[in-house]
């Protein structure tokens, strides 16, 4: 730059690398730098707009899109984002208005039906939300975001029954979809039905073996119930390999060990959970069931409170808490 100060593509290099490194200021000042000589880039605005959402400045993304809508209006991906930054502003009327205009016919159109449902949940109009996604599966039924969505909108209502037909109508159309299996797997856990819910966890991995989420459901599942301890271990320690600084994997793997009575690698495995997700009552919950396992009751005392804290009606916090009082 210093032999070379006009090259725009080397300052764009320059702006994306700070942008992956989040050092938004530096890099918004050599984006700023090309807009001075070039003020109509195509690539700089759209990665200074993507800057400021990424960076919460909502107006400043809104208008930077604005301006790539006027001068490019037959590409949609510009109006989505500007309707993005609506929404992130809580300006629900004009983000729908733009989200509206995007047709089936646009590769957006099914990203902006689920955005139109969300923002619809947000207003409270759970009703509308899903009839906004049950008229869109009638447009595209190959969506499982559709499917997906409106069955944790059924949920919201209370309507589990709803939240079940609705995956099962997806997976008659798209059978190897994981996300719609790992969805019902995961509503068959929340309503006692074990057994149903292993299942298809255990089918999404005949169809993926590395798919980490369904890794480390079934190993945490049974890691919780104590059963299975070391096909669980097993099994989370590949979801590890799979997504290694995931912070809920490596509490599953915590936990694996608290049951198997490792109780001096749980604690070193769950710290690392907790500094990677620290507002989680649950992850607290088990490092300090694990500290309490190594006769360290002071340390596990700590971490209970910071539990209730997060979630002052997490019951089992509660009880191993009295249960150390004693």
């Amino acid at each position: 730059l210093f032999l070379h100060p006009d090259k725009l593509h080397v300052r764009i290099k320059l702006g994306e690398m700070y942008l992956r490194e989040k050092r938004y200021a530096e890099a918004e000042k050599e984006f700023q730098r090309i807009l001075r000589s070039d003020p109509d880039n195509q690539e700089v605005l759209l990665t200074l707009g993507l800057l400021f959402i990424e960076s919460g400045r909502y107006d400043q993304a809104a208008a930077t899109f604005e301006k790539l809508v006027r001068r490019y209006p037959a590409d949609q991906r510009y109006a989505y984002l500007q309707a993005t930054a609506y929404e992130e502003k809580r300006l629900y009327a004009p983000a729908l208005a733009i989200m509206e205009k995007i047709p089936p016919t646009s590769d957006l159109y099914s990203s902006a039906r689920i955005r139109i449902a969300m923002i619809r949940k947000k207003e409270g109009k759970i009703s509308d939300a899903i009839i906004v996604l049950e008229q869109a599966i009638k447009v595209k039924r190959d969506v499982p975001g559709f499917y997906v969505v409106l069955s944790s909108l059924y949920e919201d209502q209370q309507d589990r029954v709803g939240a079940e037909r609705i995956l099962k109508e997806g997976m008659v159309i798209l059978p190897e979809n994981t996300d719609l299996r790992y969805s019902l797997g995961v509503l068959y856990e929340k309503t006692g039905h074990f057994e149903a819910s292993i299942q298809q966890m255990r089918t999404i991995l005949k169809i993926d073996p590395d798919h980490a989420d369904a890794l480390n459901f079934i190993g945490y599942s049974y890691a919780d119930r104590g059963m299975h301890l070391g096909e669980a271990e097993k099994l989370i320690l590949k979801a590890l390999q799979l997504k290694p600084g995931n912070g809920y994997i490596i509490d599953s793997l915590g936990w694996a060990q608290y049951k198997l009575r490792d109780y001096r690698s749980a604690v070193s495995t769950l710290r690392r959970a907790v500094e990677l997700v620290p507002d989680d009552a649950e992850l607290r919950y088990h490092l300090g069931a694990a500290y309490a396992g190594l006769g360290r009751s002071a340390e596990a005392v700590v971490e209970l409170k910071k539990a209730l804290v997060i979630d002052r009606h997490h019951p089992q916090s509660a009880k191993l808490l009295k249960t150390l009082h004693r």
